[in-house]
């Protein structure tokens, strides 16, 4: 065998072995609680994302937790409409706070809210990382302030 056709297979077999040995991806993204209505302003919610992974693993994850549709066209806040599958361009609330891991609190009265959960389909790919152009799964909860 001539040393290029040995490089040729070496490098087909470092290339079919590194297949699929990446990290586990991202199936599917859940919120818990679905939705919450704290029974007073001072009663933080703690809402958690649940991953379930394409090897049929499921687990408690770090997510961008926002209050507005991440990452929207030319810089708009944008939230899922609740009763059409557009988007509406919308404010972000300010009867509501939601820190870095997902604990919400009503500041004052408003309509439902929807939580948003963002998390990269790949999971090696740190949170802190995540652009536009990052394949991710979104989902929502709502939030209801008295």
């Amino acid at each position: 065998m001539r040393t290029y056709d040995l490089f040729v297979v070496v490098a087909l077999t470092v290339l079919t072995a590194s297949c699929g040995s990446g990290s586990r991806q991202l199936q599917s993204l859940a919120i818990t609680p679905s939705a919450a209505a704290p029974a007073s302003l001072s009663s933080p919610v703690q809402f958690k994302a649940i991953a379930t992974f394409t090897d049929g693993s499921t687990a408690q994850v770090a997510a961008l937790w926002t209050l507005t549709r991440p990452f929207c066209p030319d810089g708009q806040v944008c939230a899922l409409a609740s009763t059409v599958s557009t988007l509406d361009i919308v404010p972000t609330p300010n009867w509501i706070s939601l820190s870095n891991s997902g604990v919400a609190q009503c500041t004052g009265s408003g309509p439902k809210w929807n939580i948003f959960a963002t998390a990269p389909v790949h999971s090696n790919i740190p949170i802190s990382q995540i652009t536009m152009n990052t394949k991710v799964i979104m989902t929502t909860a709502q939030l209801t302030c008295p």
